[in-house]
């Protein structure tokens, strides 16, 4: 478990990453508690927009993503989805999964509150809770362009916050929904800070001491016109070794790590009315604006205008899109 610093001075590395873990925005929703008293399978389509994942609160089950290896999961893991990643969850391996909105269909006279599906039979194969979250942005975020494509196992930090979840869907009560969708907030959040304790930005700072050094840097200083050999000279080691480590440590090479915490800095800029286009670029490393609207095209798939428009529309409906981040 990661020791909290007692002052800014005891490991200031460690709070430009706590700054970034704070701008991950989360919201995340329950798509049903399915409780399975036979053999069966559901398969939940992945979603270009959203993380899925489930809890396994008793029995066990296997699972397999994009029609890979068959993974046994068991009561208090849990597991997060990068978007786009497709899972199936069996009883037994060999059974042919039924899409989730099929299998919802097929036991809509089973529901019990609108969020607990039974399928009834001899005696308890699993119960789990599936569900999903939009993370603003989850495709250029550094944390989660860090993360493996899926994260399964244990998660003790979210226990609490599970446990929550268990009890206000065994007895639910008006509101219950909204209250089982904020725990789910703080699980997913705990999970992905336990995993980024051991690796991503935060495991690399804590426990790759030359490239986590360099990573502190590209936090603090993202405008910074970093070149390879600069990052080598700093983490202190050669440049092939330097960007071979790094790359197995972040999942990427350096020059596309910087873009990226360079552009998501970008979008927090764009979501502050008083900062312009120009200004967001001269602050996110970039000398003219043609060459920032090509590379934030490039790795957000859309222009910085239409990016300000959207938070126009969205202030004035749900609220910022980005985190504003002050000029």
């Amino acid at each position: 478990m990661l020791a909290s610093p007692k002052s800014m001075s005891d490991r200031p590395e460690i709070w430009q990453i706590d700054s970034l873990l704070n701008t991950i925005e989360v919201t995340s929703e329950v798509v049903a508690a399915i409780h399975l008293l036979s053999d069966s399978g559901v398969s939940f389509p992945g979603e270009a927009d959203f993380v899925k994942f489930f809890y396994v609160a008793e029995g066990a089950f296997f699972v397999s993503t994009d029609s890979g290896p068959w993974q046994r999961v068991q009561a208090g893991d849990f597991a997060i989805f990068r978007p786009g990643v497709r899972y199936d969850a069996v009883t037994t391996v060999g059974l042919e999964p039924v899409e989730i909105d099929e299998w919802i269909a097929r036991m809509n006279m089973a529901c019990r509150s609108g969020m607990h599906y039974v399928l009834e039979g001899d005696r308890l194969r699993t119960s789990l809770i599936s569900g999903r979250a939009r993370i603003r942005d989850a495709h250029i975020h550094p944390v989660w362009r860090s993360l493996p494509a899926s994260l399964i196992g244990p998660c003790a930090a979210a226990g609490n916050a599970l446990t929550a979840v268990m009890d206000e869907l065994s007895r639910p009560l008006p509101g219950s929904q909204t209250i089982v969708n904020r725990h789910l907030d703080i699980a997913v959040m705990q999970a992905v800070r336990q995993h980024s304790e051991q690796s991503g930005a935060l495991g690399v700072i804590l426990h790759d001491p030359e490239i986590g050094r360099v990573v502190a840097e590209i936090h603090r200083q993202p405008a910074h016109p970093w070149t390879l050999s600069e990052m080598a000279n700093l983490a202190g080691i050669s440049r092939s070794h330097f960007a071979e480590r790094f790359r197995n440590r972040l999942g990427q090479p350096p020059a596309e790590y910087v873009t990226n915490v360079r552009m998501h800095r970008a979008g927090r800029l764009l979501a502050n009315p008083d900062v312009t286009v120009a200004e967001a670029a001269a602050k996110s490393g970039y000398a003219n604006e043609a060459a920032f609207s090509k590379a934030f095209r490039r790795v957000t798939g859309g222009s910085p205008g239409r990016v300000r428009n959207r938070e126009i529309i969205s202030r004035t409906t749900h609220g910022s899109a980005w985190t504003p981040l002050q000029s």
